[in-house]
This record gives structure tokens, sequence and C-alpha cells, in this order.
């Protein structure tokens, strides 16, 4: 109800109550972009933890194989603590298989940390090199007073990322383009070691020392991490701001052999007799990996090399993971290409014809384009499937230009910075892209219009302005903490901060929400605006382990032994649901509150294979040697197939052998889906923007347009004067709606973006709302004096619905729920629906009816599981039909004598249609709809008449309760509804 308080709301939320998103891997760079010297960096660093936090290295360590140079990398972050603002304090550690070998590292050899950054001027030299706590290295040659990265070291767009030097006074000031930087002092040693990185709006973290070692890290509000060494001068301990610890043991050779977080997590870490990580042990087991490099002094191998024998100058890492599956990344010298070779593809090597370098073991192949200097970039994947996507790069050795083996491709074409100033789609549309002197984006240019950035001297967005010319403006504190957003409808909102902490969300004089923390800055509870409140615990490492809301609905999250992996869920109402899982961290069973079962069966690669439910019921699925979903078979044996071609899906077969065919154009634009039985194709047809602008169904011909900005402006359907027109305001809510030429409604919203107005074929509805914690309502005035009242009691939950003429209450209804929101009280003045008799009823494998009363044959379905004869209301039997998708068709039945059939038509939205009534064959109704998506806004007769007109509230999509008014013979009928609409 309050849409632009919970988008509001949702923005804030989601930084400071984090959650976790499905990973996508980029197949090319298994870090991301930014994965180099950037982290932790300025704003980047603000955003230091993952933005899937679900496969962050936060609390656990975690490890990938990076194609672009071929390395094992691992990572884990076990202490960390975010900052109120200014750069956040995280300790992160980073192995890197190819780094060198020092066993004086503070933290191991081939292991280096987030704070480790350090400069050498090499003896003669007039070049500085950087070494990133990541383990890059980048050297710097002096150009004029500034040192500067060559290009031709960079991946694609780092020089943006990557900051330019100076030196003065004998500091060395590393500044990125956004106006962040570190600085590095001078020691002894003749290194200058890092000394502080501050960000945009100078909010700094500081670094202190003792003999050479680092012994703190302190953030812009005084908190600090602290460092405790070993005799070899090694980390054995970090302790924050509340005396949470991260602890790490070492052996003789100073290799780090286990890390424990400051929750408790623990890994063990083992070496081979290189000092290359050979496994990493965890509560739930242990990872493997055979790391064999090559050497570049030696001779190229001809042939695949056997387990333990000499690589020559490829190279090969085989993971095997806590269940025994492997994994294999392998680059040919003698090929000059690189590999991999998934868990359920792999080969046990037995001799030279089996293994995995025989051409019948898919893998994923990557080519490179080879540089000077022994630089490469990817050129080319290919997956086992066949397709292949290709990269190709400009002088700079930015991305230029990305190839499918579809036919299509995408440009791009680079500054000197690596920033993309134009793209250029598959269909040939190309947008500008303008930047300042710091690389903010302040322009736009796309083929529909224009969009505008402006920013402060901070580099602080402060202006955005759409495609439409509308304006958002966006103030800051001197901590570059946002401060105000005035929108483009003119409506302020304003946040309040308490030591460093937002604390408040305030419009037109209402607190939206207001909110209080742990001594970790983790938000304890929120406040809603109404007076509700929410409280939230944690963890050491930010779990969420404890929500509490009114009326004592809370809800307990138990963790098991590993991070992130949710052992128990208690709802509230004591409903609890409980997690297993394998030793790979999969989920493997469901356990639910009646104590049921659902399992899941896995292949090596972790997709799921099976589904087998509590009643014992088990749905298969299979999959090509991508991954894509091939047969879902059911556990009558019935399936469904799916086909496919370059990747895309080709065909679909139902269970009933009934095939839908997928057909695109040279732009793999879906242009027609056909079946293969009397269902009506589907043909699209697109506009060189590649918007659909024309849909042929079986009704005929739906047109569309589109405003600049790619929202829909009118959708003309196959029938006369049925075009819908659509008009939007300055925040892109839904402000206006024409069927026509005539008004289906007008729209207006009050400050904090809740419906306060609806006007439509001449009648008005008003909305007003009552925000006070001891009276929180909303009421609806329809245009005849009836006015519905909803209630809400002092925990939120609807408490009374009321209608109301005048003085006098021609409707209500009275509602309880209990803690688990299951309602358990109702009154009301209206007849309630009696509770229908109990039916003796049994179910088969795939959880259908199969007998009702002891009768077996009332309920049959088909091997889509489409009821194709059942009962209807009064124990009425009915046979029915369905098409290739699953919808209904027809559906006959027998009432007072006479033979009846109903039939069903759709267009190609999936949405109804048309209606047919016939009796004893001859039919005697007709009726077609227009329809917005879910709502319907008119019915006609089969010469196209009106029959009737409804008025619908833009805030809830469809059912009876979002349906204002309905015209239907010169007359305006208005409903009432129960809290269920």
């Amino acid at each position: 109800m309050l849409l632009a308080i919970f988008v509001a709301l949702a923005i804030v939320l989601l930084a400071l109550l984090q959650s976790c998103a499905p990973a996508v891997e980029p197949p090319t760079g298994p870090l991301g972009p930014n994965s180099s010297y950037e982290q932790g960096q300025g704003q980047a660093q603000k955003g230091g933890e993952s933005g899937d936090d679900c496969h962050s290295s936060r609390g656990a360590p975690i490890w990938h194989f990076d194609f672009n140079n071929l390395n094992l990398v691992v990572q884990d972050t076990p202490i960390w603590f975010d900052s109120a603002y200014g750069p956040n304090i995280e300790f992160t550690l980073t192995y890197n298989a190819l780094g060198k070998e020092n066993t004086n590292n503070s933290v191991g050899s081939r292991w280096s940390h987030s704070y480790s950054d350090y400069i050498t001027q090499p003896n003669e030299s007039n070049s500085l090199v950087l070494f990133a706590g990541t383990g890059r290295v980048d050297e710097y040659q002096q150009i004029g007073t500034n040192y500067v990265l060559n290009s031709q070291s960079l991946l694609s767009g780092e020089a943006t990322l990557l900051p330019r030097l100076s030196v003065e006074d004998g500091v060395i000031k590393a500044t990125y383009v956004d106006g962040s930087y570190k600085t590095f002092t001078h020691v002894e040693s003749g290194n200058y070691r890092l000394s502080s990185t501050v960000d945009q709006s100078g909010n700094a973290l500081k670094f202190a020392y003792q003999d050479d070692q680092l012994t703190s890290v302190t953030n812009a509000l005084d908190q600090s991490l602290t460092f405790s060494y070993n005799q070899a001068k090694q980390i054995v301990s970090v302790k924050g701001p509340t005396g949470y610890q991260a602890h790490f043991n070492y052996n003789q050779k100073g290799e780090l052999i286990s890390l424990e977080d400051m929750q408790g997590y623990s890994a063990d870490i083992t070496y081979d007799e290189m000092g290359i990580i050979s496994s990493i042990t965890d509560a739930k087991g242990q990872t493997q990996f055979i790391v064999e490099l090559g050497n570049a002094n030696s001779n190229r191998v001809d042939e695949y090399p056997a387990p333990g024998d000499p690589m020559g100058m490829s190279s090969r890492v085989t993971a095997i993971n806590p269940l025994g599956y492997k994994e294999e990344f392998f680059y040919n010298s003698e090929t000059g290409k690189a590999w991999y070779i998934s868990p359920e593809h792999y080969i046990n090597y037995v001799d030279v014809n089996v293994n995995n370098d025989q051409p019948d073991v898919p893998k994923t192949v990557y080519d490179y384009q080879r540089f000077s200097k022994g630089y490469s970039r990817v050129q080319q994947v290919t997956r086992p499937d066949g397709t292949w996507t290709r990269f190709e790069y400009d002088q700079n050795r930015n991305l230029s230009k990305t190839v499918y083996s579809d036919g299509n491709s995408v440009k791009y074409r680079n500054n000197s910075f690596g920033k993309v100033v134009e793209f250029t789609d598959t269909i040939n549309n190309s947008t500008i892209y303008v930047y300042d002197d710091r690389q903010n984006l302040i322009k736009a240019v796309t083929p529909t219009g224009e969009k505008g950035f402006e920013y402060s001297q901070n580099n602080l967005l402060i202006g955005a302005t759409n495609l439409n010319g509308v304006k958002t403006r966006y103030k800051y504190n001197d901590q570059g903490q946002l401060l105000q957003v005035t929108t483009a409808d003119g409506n302020v909102v304003d946040f309040g901060y308490s030591s460093g902490r937002l604390d408040s969300i305030v419009s037109q004089g209402k607190a939206l929400a207001s909110y209080q923390y742990d001594e970790l800055g983790r938000v304890t509870q929120v406040i809603d605006i109404h007076g509700n409140a929410t409280q939230y615990r944690y963890d050491r490492i930010n779990q969420l382990t404890h929500v509490s809301g009114e009326g004592n609905r809370d809800t307990e999250i138990v963790y098991g032994s590993c991070p992130r992996l949710v052992e128990s869920e208690t709802l509230p109402g004591g409903r609890t649901y409980q997690y297993q899982y394998n030793s790979a961290k999969q989920l493997v069973a469901v356990i639910d509150p009646m104590l049921g079962v659902t399992r899941l069966k896995r292949d090596a690669a972790g997709r799921t294979t099976a589904l087998i439910d509590a009643n014992q019921n088990k749905t298969e699925f299979e999959y090509n040697a991508v991954g894509q979903l091939t047969t879902k078979r059911y556990a009558d044996g019935s399936a469904l197939k799916i086909d496919y071609q370059q990747g895309y899906i080709n065909s679909t077969t139902n269970a009933r052998g009934v095939t839908k065919s997928f057909h695109y154009n040279e732009n793999n634009q879906l242009t027609r889906v056909s079946y293969g039985d009397a269902t009506p194709e589907v043909s699209y047809q697109y506009n060189s923007l590649g918007e659909l602008v024309s849909v042929s169904d079986g009704q005929g011909l739906t047109q569309y347009s589109y405003f600049s900005d790619g929202k829909v402006e009118s959708i003309d359907g196959p029938w006369d004067n049925d075009t819908i027109e659509l008009g939007f305001d300055k925040l892109n809510r839904l402000s206006s709606l024409m069927l026509d030429g005539d008004n289906y409604g007008e729209y207006k919203y009050d400050a904090l973006g809740r419906l306060k107005q609806v006007s439509a074929l001449e009648q008005v509805f008003e909305l007003t709302y009552d925000d006070s914690p001891d009276n929180v309502s909303a009421d609806l005035t329809y245009p005849n004096g009836i006015k519905q009242v909803l209630s809400f009691d002092n925990i939120g939950d609807l408490s009374k619905l009321e209608y109301r003429k005048g003085v006098n209450t021609i409707g209500k209804f009275v509602f309880g729920f209990d803690v688990a929101g299951k309602l358990t009280q109702l009154e009301s003045n209206e007849p309630l629906l009696l509770e229908r008799p109990q039916t003796q009823v049994t179910y088969n494998s795939l959880n259908q009816i199969s007998s009702w009363d002891g009768d077996s044959s009332a309920f049959v379905y088909d091997a889509d599981g489409n009821l194709v004869q059942g009962l209807l209301p009064g124990e009425t039997p009915f046979e029915a039909d369905y098409d290739a998708e699953n919808r209904l068709t027809a559906i006959r039945f027998e009432k007072s004598g006479t033979q009846i059939e109903e039939r069903f038509e759709y267009g190609h939205d999936h949405f109804l249609r048309v209606y047919q009534r016939f009796e004893s064959n001859i039919k005697t109704l007709e009726k077609r709809f227009v329809r917005l998506g879910l709502i319907e806004l008119q019915e006609r007769d089969s010469e196209n008449n009106v029959l009737a007109n409804n008025i619908w509230r833009p805030d809830r999509k469809g059912g009876v309760a979002g349906l204002l008014m309905r015209q239907q013979s010169q007359q305006n009928i208005y409903y009432m509804t129960n809290h269920l609409g």
C-alpha cells in the first residue's frame, strides 16, 4: 500500500539487512570486474561485502580458477566491520598459486592480505612497482611528475579502476579517477608502505605500524582492527572493535595451515611439496587440489600427460570436491588452448586412449589472443554443445566486440580509460556514453533520447534526468551519506543520522521509518510509519538469527557448521523447517513442520536430478552437456522433453506427445510459435529497437506502441474499437487508462505514493489514510456515498472491514489472527459459507485424486496432469479438453437434462479472450473480453457490442477486491467483499 515508502525502505534495508542472490559467474573472470587492485578502494570498499553474500568469502574460504592467467585463487575474509561511513574495515586474505614463494610473508607464503599493499622502486629505475593485497603486481613508468601504467598490461576496463601515482615529500599518492586515493609512506627498507585509504568525501582508513609490522587499521569513526604476531612475525590473531577475533596458525615452513573466523568457523589447509595448496577442509568436508604446473624452460609435451608425469610447458589443476567428484582445468602448451571439464564429464586417466583429452569428452575450451610481453586475453569460449562466444579487442586491449555462434554480435568503443563510449547491440542500435574528466557518466544518448547525470566535487551523484526529461535530485552530508532525495514530483525525503548511522527517513513531516543498531552497526530495530517495531538479532558474522515482529511473531534461524547454511527456520507459531546438506554444501532434504521430508538428488555438477516429495513420489530431471534441462519425468513415467539449437529452445514435447516449436529470425528474436495440434500458432514482429510491435494469434492482430523510455503507450487489440492507451506520471506510476478514447482511469497519488483518487467513466473514488499508530485505517469512498473502511490493530493485522452509508453500517467483518497469521476469528453480519461435508479422498503417485468417496473413475487426468473428467459442484460429472499450452478449451456437462458445452479461446498472453456457451449444440452465448493483463476492462458480445465495463484499482492486480465498479445496462454496480476479496 505504501509503494513509494517501501521502495525507499527496500533500498536502505537491502544494504543493512544483507540477503542472498543467485550466483552468476562471468565465464572469463571468475572474480568479476572488480577483482584487481581496486578492491577495498574508495567507494569500492564501501561495498566491500560481496554483492552475492551467499558466495562471498566472508566467513569461509572460497576458490576459483582464473582462465585469464591460469591461476588457482583462494580468498577468505575471516573478520570485517562495516563502517557507518567511509571505507569499511575488511581483512581479506588472497592466495595465488602463481604467486612468489615467500616464507617471510606475514600471512604465509603465496598469501597476501587486503592491507599488505606496498610500493617499491627498483634500483636505477624510473619505475615504481605496486604490490597489491590481492596479489596483483603492476609496474608504473614515470611520465612527467606522475607514474602511469602501460595500457598494454591491462585487462579490459582496468584503466578506470587503477590509480595514477605521484610522489611528494617522500609520500606516494595513488589517486583514482573518482577522487579517492591511497597514500604510501617511505620506510627504512626502501619500500613505501600503505598509510591511509581515503574515499571521495575524505573519510579515511589509517594504518599504524610498529617494528615494520601492521598493528592496527582504524576507520573514520575511530574503530579499529588490531593485529597480533608470533615470533616469526606472522599474524596469529586479528581483533575487532567489539572483541571478536580471527585466528591463524602456521607450520614450521611458515605456511598458513588454519583459519578461524570471528564466528568460530574454521578451515584447515595443506600444501604439496612445492608449497601449493593441496586441500581445504572445513566442518562439512575436504576439497582437494592437485596442481601440476608447467616449466617455461622445458619442452612441450605432445601427449596429454598422465597424473604425476612431467607437464612440459602445460599446466593442470584437478579439484576434487568433498563428494569425491573431480573437475579439471588444463592448459595445453602444444595448442595454446585451455579447457575446463566439469565433474559429470570427468574421465579418470587409464591410458593414452582413455582420458580427458579424448574428443568425445565434453569440455569448455578457451582460446587466447597473444600479445607482447606474455600478456594474453581469452579470445573464444567454446562450450560442450559446440556453441561459442568470441571476443575481440581494440589497440588498448579493451573488449571491442563479442561475437556469438548464432551469428549475432555486439560492439564496444572505448576511451583511453577503458570506459565504453559507444555500445552497439545485436540489432545495430547504438548508445553513446559521455564522461567527465573524472570518468563519471554524465550523459547516455540512446536511440530514443538522452539521460543525464550530475555529480558533486566529491563525485557523488546529485542529479539524474531520465529519458522523459524528469529530474531527481540528491543531497549528502559531509561524510558522503545520502541526506535528501527530491523526487521528480517535488516530494522531499529526508534521511537523518545519529552516530553516523541512518536513524530516520522522513517525508511530508511523517516518519516513514526509524532504525536502531547494535555495536557492530547492524540494524536491531525498525519502526514503521504506524509505529510497529520489528527487531533483529545476528551472529558474529552478520547472519540474521532472529526476527521479532509485533504480536510475538518471532522467526528463529539456526545455521549449521558452515556459514550461510541454514539448518532450521522456525516461523511464527512454532512451525519449523529443517534443512539438510551434503558435504559439498548442497541442499539435499527439507523437513516440513509436519515432519514430511522432501529430498533432492543431485548429479556430479550439483544439479537436481530427482525431487522426491513427502509421499515418496519422484520427479526426475535430465540435462544436456551444457546443463540445460532436457527432460522432466514424472512419477508415472510421463515426461516433458525440451530440445535446443544454438542454445535456444527449439521445441518442447509435452507428456501427451504434442510438440511446441519455436522459430527465430536472424537476430534470434522469437517470431513464431507453432504447435503439433489444433492450438493456433502465434507470430511476433519487432521494430528497429527490438520492441514487440505486433502479435498475431487465434483472435487476430494485436499491436503495441511505446514511449521513449520503453513503457507501453498503447495496445490495439484484435477487435474494432479496443485500443488501450496508458499514461504515466513523473514517477513512472500509471496515471491514466483509456479504452477506445473513454476514460477508464485517471489516478492520483499522495506524497507517500499511495493511491488517493480514481476518476473513471464520470465517477470519482476517493481514498484516504490514517497513519496514527492508535487508529491505522484506510478508507475508500464510492461515488454513491458508500465508504469502505479497513481498520488495523496495534500489531498491523487487519481487524475490521466495514461498509458504511452515512451513519449506518451496511456490512461488517471482524477478524482475529493467531501468531502464525492464521485467521482464528471471523464475525460478520453477512451470511458465511458453511463447511462442505467431509469426503473420503485418495491420491496417486502424482498427487492426483485417484478415488472420490470410493469412486475410482470420478476424476481422470491426461498425461500432462490436466483434469479431463471430474465433478462440478452438486456432483455433476464433466469432461474437458485442453490445448498444447494445457489451457482449458472446452468443458461438457449435463444440466436439467440439457447437454451444455462451454468453450474458451485465449490470446497470445494466455488470458481468456472469448467464452462461448452451447446448449444441445446450439450457441446461446458468446462473450469477448478486452483485457489489460490480469484485469478485464470490458465485456462484449459476438457482434462486438459492449455488454459491461469494469473499473479497477491500479494498486491491486485483479480480484474482486480490486474491482471498483461494474457498469452494465446503464447501471453502476459496486461490490462489497470480505477480507479475501
